[in-house]
């Protein structure tokens, strides 16, 4: 027993082991030194217009080093007093002599310390749904992960909303199973950390009143027997027990976020950008627009900058903006089945095949079915849908991490299974782990082995692959060979942070890059992207190669008709190029 115990310790130690070295390897991320330098404005001002498309709780808990940095913050900054957080991040960690590479690595230690908090939530649940042996096997699924790996520690929402939701709905299990003020409150308060981290938390929403529903018209016993006695008449019975616990874990929740905005009030004017309403006002009809002046300009909310944000996400989701890319395709908005083969190319072979036993397991043996795999398919299977089919958003796997933390616990009863089956079990595991370490420390570009990792771009671009995350591994390769490059980069990022450099065209809504602007509407007259052929070594980011964000999506079709010389991390193609 001890020894099982001890083996869990283990795994959570070569899991942060991991992750902090995958911290240091890895540069900054797409969005992460924006992220970082919003939270920072956050912090010092309690202002959250900078950065209103996501809740507060993740820039907040990276920016916290910096407030002992004796940093100063451009307030002054156009683009800062402008609320374009782009340009701002630009001036704040590469413009102002900070030591960015030290501050990124500083922000993720938060989130790798809730890496490891959820590992152990992962193990605590798997074992005492299935036993020991369970939990240090859905403990190690979760910890050699290639998903939450390569997204855990990062300053990005995803990973701490799915933790904090996958939590609370661990200590909402708990509730219904032995009714407690102690678990009553961790699920709201985790509930509340998880919708301050990212807005779609909210679908677990009507998930866990699914769940909770079905669990009391099972008729599973629900009181508060400490409680009771003080309690009114109407308040000891199981129907009004229930609900009353509804509405403490909702009002916990709201008390939560609005801690976490500061308990900032004020009109939707007040948390907004004026760009931002602006473009409210252009949309709304003349005869509504008294109205509309009134819900924007005078009715009074709490962290209005929620109510912001929430508004974004759904025009940005209406108007299927965000390009996807698949299969060599793009596409505005997602496909359907995205997700689908995103699971098949990006999650370990050996865990597909283990979650297939899982099911199996269940399937064939349903007396051992119990209500508390409610607990782990609903949301697993809910959360899926409504991300692969009603948000639709193609952009990578880490929107849903949720369903892997759901899907470890759940695959863990595997452990249980007899000889020769359980020898079958281990060797799955154990080629899991092998397949992981293999890929260390790529595994945002991580693919499984039905994929070669350097050909991953003709599946997906973006998120499943390229986030920039490469460019310290091409400066040290650039060092170690003495190189004078020229480089087209897909990141926000500064690469002068890194190495020198001759600049090749690259989006031009990088901060760092010449042209530099937030939109295309704000772009000079006179930019042009010069994408004739060049000589020399050439480092060119995938994205940038198949054109997904140029303005010229056919700039770098040229380099087609060459080999690399060199591939840095799945994602940077080296050339080189002579007449």
């Amino acid at each position: 027993m001890q020894k099982l115990d001890a083996a869990a310790v283990l795994v959570l130690a070569i899991f942060s082991a991991i992750l902090l070295n995958v911290s240091a390897q890895n540069s900054a991320t797409f969005e992460e030194n924006n992220h970082l330098s919003t939270g920072y404005y956050f912090l010092l001002t309690n202002d959250y217009r900078l950065g209103p498309g996501h809740p507060p709780l993740t820039y907040k808990l990276a920016a916290a080093p910096l407030l002992f940095s004796g940093a100063d913050f451009p307030f002054e900054n156009d683009y800062c007093k402008n609320f374009l957080y782009y340009g701002c991040a630009q001036e704040l960690l590469y413009n102002s002599g900070l030591n960015s590479q030290l501050l990124t690595f500083l922000g993720r230690l938060p989130f790798t310390a809730l890496a490891a908090l959820t590992g152990l939530v992962v193990y605590l649940w798997s074992k005492q749904l299935y036993g020991r042996k369970a939990g240090v096997l859905s403990l190690l699924l979760y910890s050699f992960s290639p998903a939450v790996l390569g997204w855990s520690a990062l300053i990005m929402t995803d990973f701490s909303a799915a933790a904090f939701a996958f939590t609370s709905v661990y200590f909402l299990w708990r509730l219904m199973r032995k009714p407690n003020t102690l678990n009553l409150l961790l699920t709201g308060l985790f509930f509340g950390l998880a919708v301050s981290s990212k807005f779609t938390a909210v679908l677990f929403l009507p998930i866990y009143l699914c769940i909770a529903v079905f669990w009391f018209f099972s008729g599973k016993p629900y009181s508060f027997s400490r409680l009771k006695r003080h309690l009114p008449k109407i308040l000891r019975n199981r129907e009004a027990s229930f609900i009353a616990s509804i509405t403490i874990i909702a009002g916990i929740a709201f008390l939560v976020v609005w801690a976490v905005y500061g308990f900032d009030t004020g009109s939707y004017s007040s948390g907004a950008p004026e760009r931002y309403t602006d473009l409210v006002y252009e949309n709304v009809p003349a005869k509504f627009e008294n109205t509309a002046s009134f819900l924007i300009e005078k009715m009074p909310l709490p962290f209005p900058s929620l109510f912001v944000g929430v508004s974004q996400q759904i025009f940005t989701s209406a108007t299927g903006s965000k390009p996807s890319f698949l299969l060599g395709n793009t596409y505005e908005g997602g496909v359907w089945y995205f997700h689908i083969i995103e699971f098949l190319v990006k999650v370990p072979a050996a865990f597909i095949i283990l979650l297939l036993l899982s099911i199996s397991m269940l399937l064939i043996n349903r007396k051992s079915y119990q209500n508390d795999t409610l607990f782990l398919l609903v949301p697993a299977l809910t959360y899926y849908a409504a991300f692969a089919v009603i948000i639709n958003i193609g952009s990578g796997i880490q929107h849903i991490l949720p369903v892997f933390l759901f899907l470890f616990v759940f695959v863990g009863r595997t452990a249980l299974s007899k000889k020769p089956m359980q020898w079958l079990v281990y060797g799955l595991a154990a080629w899991y782990v092998i397949a992981s370490l293999s890929a260390f420390p790529h595994y945002i570009s991580y693919f499984n082995e039905y994929v070669d990792d350097d050909e991953g771009y003709k599946y997906f671009l973006g998120a499943n692959l390229d986030m920039g995350q490469d460019l310290k591994a091409l400066s040290t390769y650039v060092k170690e060979n003495n190189l004078d490059i020229k480089l087209s980069y897909f990141g926000t990022t500064d690469p002068a942070a890194y190495l020198d450099y001759e600049y090749l065209p690259s989006p031009f809504f990088q901060a760092w890059a010449p042209g530099f602007a937030h939109s295309k509407n704000d772009l000079n007259a006179n930019y042009t992207e010069n994408c004739g052929r060049t000589e020399g070594i050439i480092a060119v980011s995938i994205t940038n190669r198949e054109g997904a964000f140029m303005l010229n999506s056919s700039c770098y079709d040229w380099l087609k008709e060459y080999e690399p010389t060199e591939v840095i991390g799945h994602t940077i193609f080296v050339y080189n190029i002579t007449q």
